[in-house]
């Protein structure tokens, strides 16, 4: 199914842990990780903003985006915020690299999520808190 968004999603029903979407990379297309860190170079270099002051975070979809491109970016970030979204295998992989493991332990990490979500399931944020967890992050899970 193609919906306005940053890529494509390939099921109609509510995002679930093992669904299609779960593992669909082209949910988070690579051109928008790379808006992204653009944008957030932009805020270093140009603002003079270390990027160790710099949060991400997103909603449902966004947030899914806001993972990808903060657990994938160079620097050590402020901070991830994830309200009701889920961990795509790019960002899953780069929580666990043994390079980004001083950008990443530590790092606090909010996920958010709605219990009766219908669209993304509570399932991957408890995924998401447990994968970032074991990755070292602060993770804090809120229901």
């Amino acid at each position: 199914q193609r919906v306005p968004g940053w890529g494509d999603y390939r099921d109609q029903g509510c995002t679930r842990v093992g669904t299609a979407d779960y593992d669909n990379q082209d949910i988070v297309l690579e051109s928008t990780v790379a808006a992204v860190h653009r944008i957030i170079d932009d805020v270093v270099q140009q603002e003079g903003v270390p990027s160790e002051r710099v949060a991400v975070g997103g909603f449902s979809m966004g947030a899914t985006a806001a993972a990808e491109c903060a657990l994938r970016y160079p620097a050590r970030l402020a901070g991830l915020v994830m309200l009701n979204g889920w961990l795509l295998p790019g960002a899953r992989a780069a929580a666990l690299e043994p390079d980004r493991a001083a950008r990443v332990r530590g790092l606090p990490v909010l996920v958010s999520h709605g219990s009766a979500d219908e669209q993304v399931g509570f399932d991957c944020g408890r995924a998401a808190a447990d994968h970032l967890r074991a990755a070292g992050t602060g993770v804090r899970l809120e229901v």
